[in-house]
Order: structure tokens, then C-alpha cells, then sequence
């Protein structure tokens, strides 16, 4: 598995995991999520559904840092966070965690 933080992003914090595409990985991830971040939140919604792709994203909050997973309709997976209380290695380590999981259960 892999992950690349985009630089040149208009968020913050903005990392794209690089071995895995597609909404079929929303509800693992949102189980890592739940079961191994331990969050204060964790919602999901649908952005827009169709018949061949879709875009929904995860959000979620521990430490008072919102930071959201997106799945677009182009099936890239998307870790963003824009909140002023995170910092790149909070963020990375939930970048990492999230990246080893999907490792282990591949």
C-alpha cells in the first residue's frame, strides 16, 4: 500500500493513498476509523450517487481536528484536513494507520 501527501493542495493537509481506488474501500475504512482512531465523531454521507461511481465522504474529529476521507466519482480516495489545530504528523499518522489496515486486510 501508499500514500503521497499533495503539496500544491489547496487544504492544508491533503494525502492521496496511491494503492487503493474506489468507493468499495468506504466501509473498511470507515470500520479502521471507528475501531482503531477512536473518534469523538464519525459520520458518512453520499455526495452524489450514479449508476457507475459515486462521491461520499467520511468525516470525523479526535483531538478538536476535523479531517475528512473523500471517494470521488473518479475513484480516488482522498485524506483532507483544514483544520488550524492538526498538524502534518497527527494527520500522517492517521494517513498511516488507515494505509497499514488496508494492508492487512487485503
Amino acid at each position: 500500500m501508499g500514500y503521497k501527501q499533495n503539496r500544491n493542495s489547496k487544504h492544508k493537509f491533503e494525502f492521496l493513498l496511491t494503492d487503493v481506488f474506489g468507493g468499495g474501500w468506504q466501509k473498511k475504512i470507515f470500520e479502521i476509523i471507528a475501531l482503531k482512531i477512536y473518534p469523538e465523531l464519525i459520520e458518512q454521507k453520499v455526495i452524489k450517487a450514479g449508476w457507475n461511481s459515486s462521491h461520499t465522504e467520511i468525516s470525523f474529529k479526535k483531538f478538536n481536528i476535523m479531517t475528512k476521507i473523500i471517494f470521488d466519482e473518479f475513484d480516488v480516495i482522498t485524506i483532507i484536513s483544514d483544520d488550524e489545530k492538526g498538524s502534518l504528523e497527527v494527520i500522517e499518522n492517521w494517513v498511516k494507520l488507515i494505509d497499514d489496515e488496508l494492508l492487512l486486510n487485503q
